[in-house]
């Protein structure tokens, strides 16, 4: 290809990059969202969406040949250096800066915050890889290695526990076979259950809030009953000072308040002070059962929610069975043995490698080794090396399809999750930092599934003096860990949509 067309492809490529990642943004995060929007957070966002795809789309461009190896190189050099800068320096910095100005910091202050913070944030960085497998120090501390290698330990955990979940969690929720089968007794039941617990809630709240008012008549009527215990002892304190100084003064009001409290009527100032006594007595009787009301009222809410939660996950599971059994639910059902299959396999070969210390890119890559598997039991004559080449190009762009795709559900469900209770712009700064170590560290993994004559210009894009096998034995070492997690929380979860039903909740 020509220096011009090159020059198109990537300004196209690019532009529609960087307007999916703007369009992504609008619709996940601001769509409910009426405050003020930043455009450079949206600008940091879409600049490092389109940086990490570019990168996707070099390694599928390797493959294939689009473009002249001169532009390749110059589009790997100037993608990771980009992306490097964006995640090591400018998103730590803005995300600090931000923080403090939102929370009253002034300008000159919260920038220098900002740079203290980016300092000890490179020192962190820095520390990680101590005690890990990096690149050699002699050649510089700020190199794209030293970068890459310290960002994909925090990229390759990430996706090991997507992967793991992913691995358990798609035959669980594809495969017919563990399609519980919910009865309408059993939801009725279970909504019996909430009606009761939310009408036993609306009455205590309802006793507390009579309760409470009582406790507020009966504050009222203390305060107005000392007020007029003051103002009698005021009163007889005047009067037994006219008639003999301070001396005259206590001795008349302590003979005016027995005289008072012996007398018939029982309304004097010993009366009014008794009566108090009793009125306080009385308030804290109420207070104290106001207290027992509302770890009453806390428990029921806890119960309502634990069967709200739980009347949905019935709801779920019931509209799941009914959906299994539609051409649909056949569909997604044979595609559930498929995926079993190869997350059995993928878990059967990270424990292989573990336990046989099996060194990760050696030898031919996937595609290779089955076609050569294949045409070695079927007597086809095929070009192997055209086809190889083809079929590493769909397998390669599949995986990252589903790379793609994976982070941008999750990205999405996370967004909507904790969108209510933390700042849009904190959030999108966060996930705009996870995107850019995530996708690094997708094309650091991916390279073992690249022939082999593709492999080293992976390598020297990344900085070249990088330790992969080590990231292959952390990602399968996670991978298994979560795998086996996620497979006791799924037990955990599918056992308890099986539950003997219980009696509604009494008052």
């Amino acid at each position: 290809m020509t220096g011009f067309s090159d020059g198109f492809l990537i300004l196209l490529s690019g532009g529609a990059l960087f307007f999916g990642g703007w369009t992504f943004l609008e619709r996940a995060v601001y769509q409910d969202y009426d405050g003020e929007r930043q455009p450079f957070v949206r600008l940091l966002f879409s600049c490092t969406f389109t940086l990490s795809a570019i990168m996707l789309e070099l390694v599928l461009f390797e493959i294939v040949g689009i473009l002249s190896e001169p532009a390749r190189v110059l589009m790997w050099d100037v993608g990771v250096g980009c992306l490097i800068a964006i995640l090591v320096f400018a998103l730590p910095y803005y995300h600090c800066f931000r923080i403090l100005v939102v929370n009253g910091v002034k300008l000159e202050r919260a920038a220098g915050g900002a740079l203290v913070f980016l300092a000890a944030f490179l020192f962190a960085l820095w520390r990680m890889g101590v005690h890990l497998p990096m690149p050699r120090e002699d050649q510089g501390l700020f190199t794209r290695a030293q970068a890459v290698s310290r960002l994909s330990v925090i990229g390759v955990c990430m996706m090991a526990i997507l992967s793991g979940f992913g691995v358990v969690n798609l035959p669980y929720t594809y495969l017919s076979f563990f399609v519980k089968d919910i009865r309408d007794k059993d939801l009725q039941v279970l909504q019996v259950e909430l009606q009761g617990a939310m009408e036993a809630l609306t009455r205590k709240k309802r006793d507390m809030m009579v309760r409470r008012m009582e406790a507020r008549r009966l504050k009222e009527l203390r305060e107005e009953q000392n007020a007029s215990t003051r103002f009698s002892l005021h009163s007889f304190i005047r009067f037994g000072s006219a008639d003999g100084g301070a001396n005259g003064a206590y001795h008349g009001a302590y003979e005016t308040v027995n005289n008072k409290a012996n007398s018939s009527k029982g309304s004097g100032f010993l009366g009014r002070l008794v009566s108090s006594v009793i009125q306080s007595s009385k308030e804290e009787e109420c207070e104290g059962s106001i207290a027992d009301m509302q770890l009453e009222v806390d428990t029921l809410q806890e119960l309502c929610s634990s069967l709200f939660l739980e009347l949905n996950d019935m709801q779920a599971a019931r509209d799941r069975a009914l959906l299994s059994r539609t051409c649909e639910g056949y569909v997604k059902n044979a595609f559930g043995y498929i995926i079993t299959v190869f997350g059995l396999l993928k878990l059967t070969w990270a424990c292989y490698c573990l336990v046989f210390r099996r060194r990760a890119g050696v030898g031919a890559d996937p595609v290779t080794r089955v076609l050569g598997f294949l045409l070695a039991y079927i007597n086809v004559h095929v070009d192997a090396k055209l086809w190889t080449q083809y079929l590493s190009l769909l397998f390669i762009a599949v995986l990252m399809a589903l790379n793609l795709r994976r982070f941008l559900i999750t990205t999405t469900k996370f967004l909507r999750w904790r969108g209510g209770s933390t700042s849009p712009t904190s959030l999108v700064l966060f996930i705009t930092e996870l995107m850019g170590i995530y996708f690094v560290s997708v094309v650091l993994l991916i390279r073992p599934n690249l022939p082999e004559k593709h492999r080293g210009v992976i390598a020297k894009a990344l900085g070249g003096d990088i330790q992969f096998e080590f990231y292959h034995r952390f990602f399968d070492a996670i991978f298994v860990v979560s795998a086996v997690f996620s497979l006791f929380l799924l037990s955990v979860h599918h056992n308890s949509l099986s539950r003997p039903a219980s009696k509604p909740y009494m008052d």
